[in-house]
C-alpha cells in the first residue's frame, strides 16, 4: 500500500491526505504539486475543497482562518472549469466556507 501511495502524483496524494482528514498535509502536498504537474487540474482543487467542506459540515473543526481561506481559494481558482454535474456541490462548498469565515473569523 505504501508503494502505491508513493507512485501517485503529488495532486492525487494531496487528495488522499484530505480524504484522511489530514488537511494541512494535503495543502502542503498540493502546494508542492502545483508547479510540477498540471496546475490546471480542476478535479484536484474541487475534490480537496469539497472534502474539506464536507468535513466541516459534519461538525469537524478548522485549524485556522488561513486553512479555510486556502480551501476556499482552491474552489475559486480562476483556472477551474467546473463540470455541470459538480457545480452545485462546489457552489455549496464555496458558500459554506465564505459563511464560516464571516461567522467565526470576522
Amino acid at each position: 500500500m505504501a508503494q502505491i501511495h508513493l507512485q501517485l502524483g503529488m495532486g492525487r496524494r494531496a487528495v488522499n491526505f484530505a480524504r484522511q482528514r489530514m488537511f494541512s498535509t494535503g495543502l502542503d502536498f498540493y502546494r508542492q504539486y502545483q508547479p510540477d504537474e498540471n496546475a490546471d487540474d480542476t478535479s484536484i482543487r474541487s475534490y480537496m475543497g469539497i472534502i474539506y467542506w464536507s468535513f466541516l459540515k459534519e461538525g469537524g473543526k478548522e485549524t485556522s482562518r488561513s486553512e479555510v481561506e486556502a480551501y476556499l481559494n482552491l474552489l475559486l481558482d480562476e483556472r477551474n472549469k467546473i463540470s455541470e454535474f459538480r457545480q452545485k456541490e462546489v457552489s455549496e462548498a464555496v458558500d459554506g466556507l465564505r459563511e464560516l469565515i464571516k461567522k467565526r473569523h470576522s
